[in-house]
């Protein structure tokens, strides 16, 4: 079983790279779930960028695609309205219904608001679970390669942030049992791994490297930076210094365009050299979704992950 965790800052590609991920270990023969934080993921099989897949939630049903991969969505609350029935439904003789109404209840909001490490105790909980327990549902086959699709950088790390020091306050009993165990399976390095994908450009690369920072704090194992669209200067020298060049506004944007791509590759330089540094994969333009994250797949065949 391993866990792939892919997070990074918004528009850097982690939704694709997941996809493409999810595609690859499928293509493999391994039982794969994708599970994501976004109701509307794109998944492969979709004929273009605009078509977007409604995603199931956990504990509904889980979805079935083209691909030969599983999918559906995670979410907090519902995550936490499972634990509740699950370890504690028997013992209080509560149903769906009243673990539901216990969840709506103000107090109990409020109580979630000031202390919202248990929502996500339960979602990474969960995903735990299916790695441990779960099920492809076309097979009945246990899964063996668990894909997220996980939120943005700083949301992402508020996740094991909160849900790790709850073990401050929970020291024994059931509840700190439970935690432990989400601990030790996520800093497992032959369980889990942490994939950051990045761009050449000076925010998301600056984002980029903080997070696996401060991931690496926890510590999480297993953290791989991974370049997404590498810089490309699409002004030969010919071009620049030919006579159809000279215009002034095509001059400036040939300039502009120099200068950007100087940037981008001092930015890269700085990447290649970081020590978490794994792998560089080109962005594939194409209207396509379908073939963007297939030319993706392609290149992370060439890798270990």
């Amino acid at each position: 079983m391993l866990y792939s965790f892919i997070s990074g800052k918004g528009g850097v590609g982690k939704s694709s790279l997941a996809c493409a991920l999810a595609l690859k270990y499928a293509s493999q023969g391994e039982e794969v779930l994708l599970l994501a934080f976004d109701k509307n993921l794109r998944i492969p099989g979709t004929p273009s960028s605009l078509e977007f897949h409604r995603l199931y939630q956990i504990g509904d049903q889980i979805g079935d695609n083209r691909s030969s991969f599983q999918y559906c969505i995670i979410d907090p609350i519902i995550c936490f309205q499972e634990f509740l029935l699950t370890h504690f439904g028997g013992r209080l003789k509560i149903g769906a219904t009243i673990a539901k109404k216990v969840l709506e209840n103000r107090v109990i909001n409020s109580f979630l608001s000031v202390c919202p490490g248990f929502d996500a105790a339960a979602l990474l909980g969960k995903i735990m679970w299916e790695g441990q327990e779960g099920k492809n549902p076309s097979n009945q086959k246990k899964w063996t390669k668990i894909v997220i699709d996980a939120p943005a950088s700083g949301h992402f790390l508020k996740y094991f942030d909160s849900t790790f020091s709850l073990l401050q306050i929970f020291k024994i009993g059931f509840i700190s049992k439970h935690l432990k165990e989400i601990k030790d399976t996520f800093q497992n390095q032959k369980l889990s791994q942490f994939l950051i994908p990045t761009l050449c450009e000076e925010l998301p690369a600056q984002e980029s490297v903080e997070m696996i920072s401060k991931m690496s704090e926890h510590p999480l194992p297993n953290l791989k930076l991974i370049i997404n669209k590498s810089p490309q200067n699409i002004w030969t020298e010919t071009e620049k210094t030919a006579d159809q060049f000279k215009n002034s506004h095509l001059q400036n944007l040939i300039l502009a365009e120099k200068e950007a791509f100087l940037n981008e590759s001092k930015i890269k330089t700085t990447l290649l050299e970081h020590p978490n540094f794994y792998c560089e994969i080109d962005r594939f333009f194409s209207i396509k979704y379908w073939d963007v994250v297939l030319n993706m797949k392609s290149r992370l065949e060439a890798t270990q992950l």
